[in-house]
């Protein structure tokens, strides 16, 4: 499956990729929608995640604190450190501020 999805996505730093493909499966695809190799990450938020990612637990997951989406939804929290949470925070809070739904 990692392999298919490195193949779709060549563009994708392979780690990433394996990443993507083991959190979410096949529901990788409807988080990369419109995500392509003219802009190949978004806007990272901090190590290993970035804005599209966010949107996709937002949208679809429903994660709506940095809890859920570090420790809950990815794990990345076992590696940030207290400036990388303040970065999410700060996005989700920009999010807020938007008018978006969070």
């Amino acid at each position: 499956f990692i392999r298919e999805k490195q193949a779709q996505y060549p563009w994708l730093d392979p780690a990433l990729c394996a990443q993507y493909a083991g959190r979410y499966g096949t529901r990788m695809d409807k988080m990369l929608k419109g995500v392509n190799e003219k802009n190949t990450k978004g806007k990272m938020i901090g190590p290993g995640l970035y804005d599209y990612e966010v949107e996709f637990l937002i949208d679809q997951e429903w994660a709506i604190t940095e809890e859920d989406i570090l420790w809950r939804r990815t794990k990345l929290g076992l590696n940030w450190v207290p400036n990388d949470i303040e970065k999410l925070e700060l996005w989700l809070q920009k999010k807020k501020v938007g008018g978006e739904n969070v």
